[in-house]
């Protein structure tokens, strides 16, 4: 904040815009934010990042469905996982310990 000039929220969100909605819909948004203790805008914002994420492993899990309808590719990709599964006795313990959230099931 600058001396001598009002805080403003705009100018630290940067360009913003207006979207129409109906009321029902602003309505249940504004109940997810307010329960998430979040504004409407951070609230359609992490909407649209679990979106994407799930966006992600869904075309994820296309792409292992392709892979394993061609036996010679899943078969290629078979060894290949055997390979770096021998990178786990180096004594760095496990992922799951550390990183629980990628061990989830993401669909």
């Amino acid at each position: 904040m600058h001396p001598g000039k009002p805080f403003s929220k705009l100018a630290v969100m940067g360009p913003v815009t207006t979207m129409k909605l109906s009321v029902d819909v602003r309505d249940r948004l504004m109940a997810l934010a307010t329960s998430h203790g979040r504004t409407l805008g951070a609230e359609l914002a992490a909407l649209v990042t679990d979106a994407e994420e799930h966006e992600w492993w869904r075309n994820a899990k296309q792409a292992a469905v392709r892979l394993q309808a061609d036996p010679e590719r899943w078969e290629d990709y078979l060894r290949e996982a055997d390979d770096w599964d021998g990178t786990v006795t180096d004594g760095l313990g496990s992922h799951a310990s550390e990183w629980p959230e990628y061990t989830e099931d993401r669909a």
